[in-house]
């Protein structure tokens, strides 16, 4: 275990980032298999952005850019991340999941599993407080990569063995809210990428990994914002969620904008590197409450 010197502080803070409240409440009973599937589909997809988190934590760990805090919430995402992946597997009475059972879907878990087993291998070293070589920090960092592709992967074979389950109606709310999920993943990645860039990773393919996540961040930002019928995104179903999203947008100037000047080139000072981290927990905290929005509406809607 780390050393926490206020691990109650930052545990709340962390979680409140990571996590989005379960898709469904607490139930008397057990829950109807449409809601387990949707519930599956929500925690596959956020180990995406844990899994960003990760790398962007130990990131700044390596920097030594607010190195004890980066540190105590890359042991919590790592803990969460954990605790999902066995849940998926499983089961789980507390997330209120059950073993799973398709061999499409068990297929894609080991795939993932397999990966996660080399990374977490890395961090667990790391979060007990010893120091990460370099090239374990660069495999961190490519594993990530994949292991990022493999939940998305984990996501498609959900969705493909539970289609009767969710229904046209629960397949389209379930895509919705992977989107608003894929949000925060985003703007992790982002986040690592300038982070790399400011350690000296300065190569074209870094910047144009960069300049790719940002424009995808932007247009999907605006596709919340505005409503995009084309591609399955309605506008904001409320007002807060609305507000919620005006708020990652103006959060998200400052990171925006040193992250476009990484992405042509411009190594980030100490103290920019510092100020983007802050821009980027304020996105990440608001694109969570727009999610939690999201989720409380569509709860509502089931009942």
């Amino acid at each position: 275990m780390p050393p926490l010197s206020h691990p109650t502080r930052i545990l709340c803070c962390a979680l409140a980032v990571i996590t989005a409240p379960a898709l469904w409440p607490a139930p008397v009973e057990a829950k109807s298999a449409r809601e387990e599937v949707a519930e599956k589909l929500v925690l596959a997809g956020r180990q995406r952005m844990l899994a960003e988190g990760m790398a962007f934590k130990l990131c700044l760990t390596q920097s030594g850019v607010a190195a004890e805090q980066s540190l105590n919430e890359l042991y919590v995402m790592w803990n969460v991340f954990s605790w999902y992946h066995a849940g998926l597997r499983y089961g789980n009475l507390q997330l209120d999941l059950s073993t799973e059972r398709d061999r499409g879907v068990l297929a894609s878990w080991r795939a993932l599993d397999t990966d996660w087993a080399e990374l977490k291998a890395i961090y667990e070293p790391a979060i007990g407080g010893q120091a990460v070589s370099e090239a374990d920090f660069a495999r961190a960092q490519a594993i990530t990569e994949t292991v990022s592709t493999r939940a998305t992967d984990l996501v498609a074979a959900l969705r493909s063995a539970y289609a009767s389950e969710l229904g046209a109606r629960g397949f389209g709310t379930a895509l919705l809210l992977d989107l608003y999920e894929r949000q925060r993943m985003l703007a992790e990645q982002i986040a690592k990428e300038v982070c790399l860039i400011y350690r000296g990773d300065v190569t074209e393919a870094r910047r144009q990994r960069l300049a790719d996540a940002r424009r995808l961040f932007t247009l999907s930002l605006e596709a919340f914002q505005k409503g995009r019928a084309d591609a399955g995104v309605p506008k904001p179903p409320s007002p807060e969620i609305e507000a919620h999203l005006q708020d990652v947008q103006r959060h998200w100037v400052p990171a925006d904008t040193l992250s476009e000047a990484a992405a042509g080139g411009r190594r980030p000072g100490a103290a920019e590197i510092s100020a983007f981290n802050t821009s980027v927990d304020l996105t990440l905290s608001s694109m969570t409450a727009a999610i939690n929005g999201l989720i409380s509406i569509q709860r509502r809607a089931a009942e």
